[in-house]
């Protein structure tokens, strides 16, 4: 007797002993599938948005071709063209290394395909800012459209942008991105700088281009209400109300592209900047921002979205 219960004690040590390392085998398995669903997941976005991407833009060089205009928002909208052609032109190599989780080019290569999502992004916020403060400014002062008299005017201004950007952004971020770490990164692997967030200059700016996002959507979602709420008075059914009401629509897709993509973004960047250098779930994190940060090319259908609201 004595030895049947040593059995089914010894039985039960074992059942349950088996039992926990089954749970901590499922624990421990957990976080790798993470990291193989947001990879499926950037897959796809960038996917999407290559296709959506390239079709808007043949689509609206071919409209921007046949009608020409020095209007600030059609000089904004062919930037956007621009930007958004660069962006996508870099998109096969990020889904070719999200693909593989090996990147088979240039360490320097790289770098300029990581840039380039970051330059598209802010590059695209400050067109739709162009665009939303002048039709805002338009609104506001009852008039029709702010044109440049002269298109030299709208060539200066679109290369003083691009200028900026290439000689006063790019070659600070090729010199300095990338050696704080005392080029200890792994050049088959791309997209992994979280360890530049341990220089203090580089948070810093971190935290205050978050910061300007965040203020300028903000005052952006504040015109929109005011400009909302003075449509409302006059509507009443008068034909100049409902004109209006389609200028106050007309800015939607944008500052929805803002809402849905951009703010989302640079929320959770405040949280990956704090958690991802001493992380123990780096990796998690790491893939966490770059399907954020994925999220951001979907401003590439405003293209199609400008189209379909032309075509109504």
């Amino acid at each position: 007797m004595k030895s049947l219960k040593w059995e089914n004690v010894s039985s039960l040590t074992e059942t349950t002993t088996t039992f926990y390392e089954m749970t901590d085998e499922q624990t421990s398995a957990a976080p790798s599938e993470i990291p193989k669903a947001a990879e499926v997941m950037i897959i796809i976005i960038y996917s999407t948005v290559l296709v959506g991407g390239a079709v808007g833009i043949v689509l609206m060089s071919s409209c921007l071709m046949k009608r020409r205009s020095n209007t600030m928002t059609s000089v904004a909208i062919i930037n956007l063209v621009v930007i958004h052609t660069v962006f996508v032109l870099t998109l096969p190599f990020r889904i070719a290394y999200f693909t593989t989780r090996q990147w088979n080019f240039k360490f320097v290569f790289c770098k300029i395909v990581s840039s380039i999502i970051h330059i598209h992004m802010y590059l695209t916020f400050l067109f739709y800012m162009a665009i939303l403060g002048t039709r805002y400014v338009c609104f506001f002062m009852n008039r029709n459209e702010i044109i440049f008299t002269n298109k030299y005017w709208a060539v200066i201004s679109s290369a003083t942008v691009w200028i900026v950007t290439i000689v006063g952004i790019l070659p600070p971020y090729f010199l300095k991105y990338g050696q704080t770490a005392n080029n200890t990164y792994n050049e088959t692997q791309c997209f992994n700088f979280q360890k530049e967030f341990e220089n203090v200059g580089v948070t810093t700016l971190n935290y205050i281009v978050i910061t300007l996002v965040i203020i300028l959507v903000a005052a952006l979602l504040a015109c929109q209400a005011i400009m909302a709420a003075k449509v409302l008075k006059k509507i009443r059914g008068s034909w100049q109300g409902q004109q209006d009401v389609g200028a106050v629509l007309k800015n939607l897709p944008f500052l929805l592209i803002l809402l849905i993509c951009y703010f989302p973004y640079h929320i959770f960047r405040i949280y990956y900047i704090k958690n991802s250098p001493s992380s123990n779930n780096s990796t998690e994190l790491v893939m966490h921002n770059e399907a954020f940060l994925a999220a951001t090319g979907f401003s590439c259908f405003d293209l199609l979205v400008i189209l379909l609201i032309k075509l109504r």
